[in-house]
This record gives structure tokens, C-alpha cells and sequence, in this order.
């Protein structure tokens, strides 16, 4: 197989960086590569900074968010295989090249590592902090409700594939594509890895999932929203594909049901459906003893933890967050 490649950019107000972010796309060592980027109507110097890049399609639109600038991209793409290519993020040189070559007949997704850059504590760490899972990804993800996969940046998936997981997926708004079609690769078991760093991840001000950042109430709510939806997502992509699953009727994962209980009854527009509180602590639980990323003696601490936060009146819970686990209470909970 020679695999085309359609690298996609997506970009609002990263003018200080998509220009790195293009260059990197342009200086790829495999011949066939397209680069689309697509500007989703960015009030800095961005515009100019993309205007200067003539072998790259440009789309410039009215603000839509990234799911939907995604999709605006993907509409223009022609590659066998995507990236879609955070514009604060990098490629190295090989990377379509490395991908290539690791590709697997049968796969839907390879994933690669990314080295932090820029505002570091640690410098040479790699995302993601936990090792790749090998053998049965699906079996995994349904134990465990969770599956480990790099930033967007560190994947690359087949097109059709991505064009099928918009197509079935729900609630695919504003951010955070990446989990939509990491998860349902995992459940789909056509996932491949490699501890090979082929890419960068820079660490800014603004980064949404900053590595180490104290945490807000409102980003946790939101990502658990982001979770539940892209979990019965997955098992409807899976279902699309022939695979026989029994989708879930409440959120499942180990952290996921975590938060859930523990800012149960905070205000947010992020609402998912109420898992039941027995039924969930004991997915939860079987979720933490699956987990393979953290020791025997941590998940036992975990499941206690979680079983105290699931039965514990909301005063308690508050207490939790915000002297427990530090979380900034900027929703008013």
C-alpha cells in the first residue's frame, strides 16, 4: 500500500503558531501529502499568517467551532489516511512517512507519541503519560470504559473511517473530536501503536487540556459530557460496522463516573443522563480494576474513593472537590 495523506489544520486565533504548524505539514518526507487547513473565522493575525503558505488549501469561515471546522476539512480531503493536525502542534519531518510504513491492512487508526514543547516543567515528556494498550483494545475499552490514546495530533485514521464516525456520531459540537474517534476505533479493535515520537505538543497560556493545570468544575463537567456522548457514539459506529454490542445506558468509565457523582447536581449546560447510583458505583469499580495504567494498590484507594463520593450527600462531595481534589468551583456548586 501507498497511502495518500490528507493532513487537516484547524485553526481560531493561533496566528503566534499556525504558521509552525503549516511548515511542519509542508516539510513531510513522504510525496503524498495534501494539506488543508481551514479557518474558523479567527479575529487575529491568522488570515495573513496563512495567506503567506500558497501550497496549502485554505478555507476561511465564519466561526463555527472545531467539530464543525472538522468536518469543513474533511469535506475537502482526498487522502487514504488524516491527520488532523492541531494548528498550536507540530509534525516531525517522517512522520506521514513512519506512518506509512507501520500502517496494518485492517486498521482504522495508528497512534504515535507527541513530546511536550514550549511552557514545560518537564522537558522530553511524552503524551500520552501512560503506555499504549496492546492486544484486544476493544475487550479493554469495554472494561474499563476508557481507552489511552494520544492528543489529536498523534493519530492518524483512515478517512473513510473518520467520515463514517462523523456521519453516526452525536453531539459532535464545539471540541474534543479526538475522543469521538479514538473510542470508537478502541471498540471497533482496529487500533495499532508505536512509542516512536513523531510529533510535538506544545504547552501554552491557553491550552484546554494543559497537562498539570488545576483543574475547573466547568472543564470537568463538560469533558464528562464529551465522554458519555463519545461513548455511545462508539457503540453506535461499531454497530454501523457489524459489530454485535449492547450500548450502555449510562456513562461508564472509571474517572468519567468519578466526577459524575462527585459534582452530581452542579449547574452546567453540559447535562448527561443520571447514572444510578448503585448500578454506577459497581461499573465504576469494575472500571478501576481493569484499569491497567495505575497500580493495584491505587486502583483499591480509587474504588474506596469513588464509593465514598457516590454515597456522600452533596455538602460532603463539595468538600471533596475542592479541599480533596483542589477543583476550582466556578460553577457556583
Amino acid at each position: 500500500m501507498t497511502p495518500t495523506f490528507s493532513i487537516l489544520i484547524c485553526n481560531y486565533n493561533y496566528g503566534a503558531y499556525v504558521g509552525a504548524a503549516i511548515e511542519s505539514a509542508l516539510a513531510q518526507t513522504w510525496p503524498h501529502v495534501e494539506v488543508i487547513i481551514v479557518d474558523d473565522g479567527s479575529t487575529d493575525e491568522s488570515r495573513e499568517v496563512i495567506s503567506r503558505y500558497p501550497a496549502v488549501n485554505a478555507i476561511f469561515q465564519e466561526n463555527q467551532g472545531q467539530c464543525a471546522t472538522i468536518r469543513r476539512a474533511l469535506e475537502a480531503a482526498t487522502g487514504d489516511l488524516v491527520i488532523t493536525l492541531d494548528s498550536d502542534d507540530e509534525l516531525l519531518p517522517q512522520t506521514c512517512e513512519r506512518v506509512a510504513a507501520l500502517w496494518v491492512e485492517g486498521i482504522v487508526a495508528l497512534q504515535y507519541r507527541l513530546e511536550t514543547f514550549g511552557m514545560v516543567d518537564h522537558p522530553g515528556e511524552t503524551l500520552p503519560r501512560y503506555p499504549f494498550i496492546e492486544g484486544d483494545v476493544a475487550r479493554y475499552f469495554l472494561e474499563t470504559g476508557s481507552m489511552v490514546y494520544p492528543p489529536a495530533s498523534g493519530n492518524a485514521f483512515d478517512r473513510h473511517f473518520v467520515e463514517r464516525v462523523f456521519a453516526v456520531s452525536q453531539n459532535m459540537i464545539e471540541a474534543s473530536h479526538d475522543i469521538w474517534m479514538c473510542l470508537s476505533a478502541a471498540l471497533l479493535g482496529k487500533v495499532a501503536s508505536t512509542d516512536e515520537v513523531l510529533g510535538l505538543y506544545r504547552i501554552h497560556a491557553t491550552n484546554l487540556s494543559q497537562p498539570g493545570r488545576t483543574r475547573k468544575m466547568s472543564n470537568i463537567l463538560r469533558d464528562v459530557w464529551y465522554a458519555y456522548n463519545a461513548q455511545q457514539s462508539a457503540f453506535e459506529v461499531a454497530r454501523s460496522y457489524g459489530v454485535a454490542v449492547e450500548k450502555p445506558t449510562h456513562l461508564i468509565g472509571a474517572y468519567y463516573l468519578n466526577w459524575h457523582f462527585l459534582l452530581r447536581g452542579a449547574p452546567t449546560k453540559w447535562v448527561v443522563p443520571e447514572a444510578p447510583v448503585l448500578r454506577g458505583l459497581a461499573t465504576g469499580v469494575r472500571n478501576f480494576w481493569y484499569l491497567r495504567s495505575i497500580g493495584r494498590g491505587k486502583r483499591i484507594v480509587n474504588m474506596v474513593a469513588l464509593a465514598v463520593i457516590a454515597l456522600s450527600p452533596r455538602a460532603i462531595r463539595r468538600i471533596i472537590a475542592e479541599r480533596w481534589y483542589g477543583y476550582i468551583n466556578d460553577v457556583g456548586f
